[in-house]
């Protein structure tokens, strides 16, 4: 029996995150773009340009989609620790673009944070 593709949400769709996507693309038979995260227009449109069509503009919103299993964040990486914690509180499996965080007591909170809710 094989194993179902890994449904993940990208936040962000600038640079990196439509790297990610194309990365995504290469792997449909692990791992499939079941949502995005934008809030501009451009975003919007790269959205549909890849055929997503569940579209949140706020992070969080994707953290209570049960259809979601994965978090690509590729945002800045001042939110980095926030995103990430909260991710893993939801029970998702976690994707952080690096650098992971700014300091290392944010490294420390996600590492928490993964023990917490692994």
């Amino acid at each position: 029996m094989a194993n179902e593709p890994v449904r993940v949400c990208i936040v962000g769709l600038g640079w990196t995150g439509m790297n990610h996507a194309r990365g995504y693309a290469a792997i449909s038979d692990l791992a499939t773009i079941a949502a995005v995260v934008v809030r501009s227009d451009e975003g919007r449109r790269r959205a549909r340009d890849l055929g997503i069509s569940r579209v949140y503009d706020d992070w969080r919103a994707a953290l209570d989609d049960d259809a979601i299993e994965a978090i690509d964040f590729c945002t800045p990486n001042f939110l980095h620790a926030e995103q990430s914690v909260a991710a893993l509180a939801a029970g998702k499996h976690v994707l952080c673009e690096t650098p992971a965080c700014q300091t290392a007591a944010e490294c420390r909170a996600i590492r928490w944070a993964i023990a917490e809710h692994a």
